[in-house]
Parts: structure tokens; sequence; C-alpha cells
């Protein structure tokens, strides 16, 4: 009986491991070069949901998108019009960072 509570104990930590790199994605986020465009990360069920807002280049008012994604091998990945993007979370500054053009793309945590 002791034997399958130790091992009833460590599965549960290893599944809460398995959980925490995808923890880190979690929260609100915002451009470093642009503090009106915002990223806000939440959980939803197995996947996650990715709400962007940034201001609309013609009218200035605020544009928002949401974007499911999922996570595969630490890399928060979604898919765009232009095939699967991912972010990458950052544990040394606390920022997230993904492919792009010639903007930034880098996001820092809004604590």
């Amino acid at each position: 009986m002791f034997k399958k509570l130790i091992m009833l104990a460590f599965a549960l930590a290893l599944a809460a491991c398995g959980n925490s790199v995808g923890s880190s994605y979690l929260g609100k986020w915002v451009r470093v070069d642009n503090a009106a465009a915002t990223l806000v990360i939440t959980k939803n069920g197995d996947n996650y949901l990715i709400e962007d807002v940034e201001p609309n280049p013609l009218t200035k008012q605020p544009s928002t998108a949401k974007v499911s994604a999922v996570l595969k091998d630490g890399i928060l990945e979604m898919q765009t019009a232009f095939g699967a993007a991912g972010l990458t979370y950052i544990k040394a500054t606390d920022t997230l960072t993904f492919p792009g053009g010639d903007e930034s793309n880098e996001y820092k945590r809004i604590k």
C-alpha cells in the first residue's frame, strides 16, 4: 500500500511539472516597441487562447483577434493565414518572442 501511495505521489508530481512549461505563457503581455499592442494568453481546455489587441494602422482604434494555440515541444504554436507560427517563452528575460517581418515581435510580461 505504501508503495502505491509513493507511486501516486510521484505520478502527480510529474504531471504538475509537465504543465509548468505551458503556464509560463499565461498572463498579459505588452509589445516592447508599442505599449498599445498586447497579448492575453489563457488556458482553454487542452489548448490556449491568445487574444491579440493592436491598434489598427488606419483608424488607430484597437483591433482584437482571438486565436487558438497548442503547446508543442515547449513552443506555443498557432495557425495563421501564412501557416504555423510559434511563440517562444524566454525564461531569462521573462519575455515572449516570435518570428516576423521588420517589426519587433518581443513582448514583456505585465506584472
